[in-house]
């Protein structure tokens, strides 16, 4: 049976309402560790600063940023996402949406990302993603060239997601 959309959403969050605070914390080292490893062959990657029911991504970020990587992440700019370059912490402010994002006004093009870190709402088994935003974000990650759908257990559905043409498919999963 396929879900729609609004059904996964729906699952997604009373399975993300069940999930202890201090998990997070744990979840954000689980996602550390595995996701070093995915960043060895990449020199350009995509990543996302978590919203309350993402997996958090802050220390990855710091990781990263310490090592001789490039790391962009997404920016909203005139009602359109775009990603923009990351040197330090301290290249971050507050955007549009209350969640930090880069500084800089320069645009990065996703052609040029080896590797992106994407979040959703809830994925299924045949890596489809549902995300939060009308479909601005998807159609710019469609653009990077391997994606990496990052999520919780409880994101994960046993059905199959109904995929609209404005969604994301990414090419593998990191559930933590």
């Amino acid at each position: 049976m396929a879900l729609t959309q609004k059904e996964a959403c729906q699952i997604s969050n009373l399975r993300m309402a069940t999930i202890p605070k201090n998990s997070y914390e744990l979840a954000e080292k689980a996602f550390l560790i595995r996701a070093k490893s995915k960043t060895r062959q990449a020199q350009t990657i995509a990543l996302y600063i978590s919203l309350p029911k993402e997996v958090p991504t802050m220390k990855f970020l710091k990781y990263l940023l310490s090592q001789d990587k490039t790391v962009v992440l997404p920016k909203l700019k005139n009602g359109k996402f775009q990603f923009g370059i990351v040197r330090s912490i301290e290249d971050l402010t507050v955007g549009a949406l209350g969640i930090l994002e880069p500084v800089s006004s320069q645009a990065f093009d996703p052609a040029q990302i080896d590797l992106a870190f994407i979040p959703g709402v809830a994925f299924d088994h045949e890596y489809h993603r549902i995300g939060i935003t009308d479909g601005e974000f998807a159609h710019l990650a469609q653009q990077v060239g391997y994606r990496i759908g990052v999520c919780f257990h409880e994101q994960m559905m046993s059905d199959t997601i109904q995929m609209s043409q404005q969604d994301l498919s990414v090419n593998e999963m990191l559930v933590v």
